[in-house]
């Protein structure tokens, strides 16, 4: 289900093929417009997500983390963060002027260089280009003073298992043998940690906000994921395992989290217009990918877990 030619990514979505003006893939923008965010989503709902898994961490999420107007702001990310599909679409690589790193560079006032492509693998953000796409750590450099990270879905197929299942729900569940998806799932903290360690390498001193996939299956499912009973199991069960590689991560790394899956169990495909990842259809976005209104809470749990929403 997993196809890393380079030429040709898709694990997470179909992605506009890159024009030859902007082939370096960096969308730099220089941001100072004040936007905060319309959502409101209190800072003990972040602290709730990170409770159980130490005070430190919790700390690092409620302690305000003053960055300076202008800083040098990297997002690294899949396709959950570049906002694949949503308007307004930049040439390369499915993001969208208006996902969470944007959002979050304009709300803090900080210059960004966003670096986030669909169909990123772990190994796209440390050492391995995607297509003409540098690896993404390039973008990191000393005068770097935030990188948020979303990545590693890819990895495990977790975005393109729940796009086969809501396809058809029956092939979908032998698609990935477990012994293969175990195996992804060993090496996975291992490539987040590696990449962390890059980025404070590169950047010391740097605020590094980890922020973890959107949850697609909710507590309760419904019509709109398109799943069958054992589809939905499948798919809930990778993003829950996926949720503690990223809690365990962080706890060890000592690096903040703004975490949308922890909080978001009310925001799934089920929730219409509360809904914070799409399901089989997707009216501004892609299908089983963060909305709009997804990116907007996520950037503001950024805000927050820095101290500034």
């Amino acid at each position: 289900m997993r196809d890393r030619s380079p030429g040709q990514p898709v694990p997470e979505a179909v992605l506009p093929t890159p024009s030859s003006a902007a082939a370096s893939g960096r969308t730099t923008i220089r941001v100072s417009l004040p936007s905060r965010s319309v959502l409101t989503l209190m800072i003990a709902a972040v602290v709730f997500g990170l409770a159980a898994w130490g005070s430190s961490a919790a700390h690092a999420a409620t302690t305000t983390v003053k960055i300076p107007a202008e800083s040098q702001y990297v997002a690294i990310g899949s396709s959950y963060a570049a906002g694949q599909s949503i308007a307004t679409q930049l040439p390369v690589c499915g993001r969208s002027t208006n996902n969470y790193p944007h959002l979050v560079a304009k709300a803090l006032h900080l210059k960004l260089t966003d670096v986030t492509c669909g169909a990123a693998l772990t190994a796209n953000a440390i050492d391995t280009p995607e297509g003409d796409q540098p690896p993404q750590i390039d973008a990191v450099t000393k005068d770097t003073k935030l990188v948020t990270i979303t990545i590693g879905g890819n990895d495990v197929q977790y975005s393109p298992t729940a796009l086969a299942c809501g396809a058809d729900s029956v092939t979908c569940l032998t698609a990935t043998p477990p012994t293969q998806l175990d195996s992804e799932f060993a090496a996975l903290p291992g490539a987040l940690t590696t990449l962390i360690d890059m980025v404070r390498s590169k950047a010391p001193g740097t605020k590094i906000v980890f922020v973890p996939y959107v949850r697609i299956v909710p507590p309760t499912t419904c019509p709109a994921l398109n799943f069958s009973p054992a589809a939905a199991s499948l798919v809930g069960g990778i993003g829950k395992r996926l949720e503690k590689v990223f809690v365990d991560v962080v706890k060890k790394t000592g690096v903040i989290m703004a975490d949308p899956y922890a909080v978001g169990a009310d925001h799934g495909p089920c929730a219409g217009s509360q809904a914070w990842i799409a399901g089989h259809q997707a009216t501004n976005g892609f299908p089983y990918h963060p909305t709009a209104a997804g990116h907007v809470a996520m950037a503001h749990l950024v805000d927050h877990a820095l101290g500034d929403g």
